[in-house]
């Protein structure tokens, strides 16, 4: 392998680790949000779970990326 197919690769590397980074980072910010949402329906005595909540959730994340491979 030549040095700019080396240099490429490392390139393309970091590139990854930053998108690892941000994906955790944003777990992590999604991990926070669920909690507060957990105890403000607890404090609220309101249901736990919303039927068909994550249904459409689920919904929604694959219309929005139906086109990604």
């Amino acid at each position: 392998m030549n040095d700019g197919a080396r240099d490429a690769l490392e390139t393309i590397r970091r590139q990854i680790d930053e998108v690892d980074d941000a994906l955790l980072r944003s777990f992590a910010q999604r991990l926070v949000l669920a909690d507060q949402l957990a105890e403000l329906k607890r404090s609220a005595a309101a249901a736990p779970l919303r039927p068909g909540r994550e249904v459409m959730l689920l919904r929604r994340l694959a219309a929005a990326h139906s086109g990604l491979s």
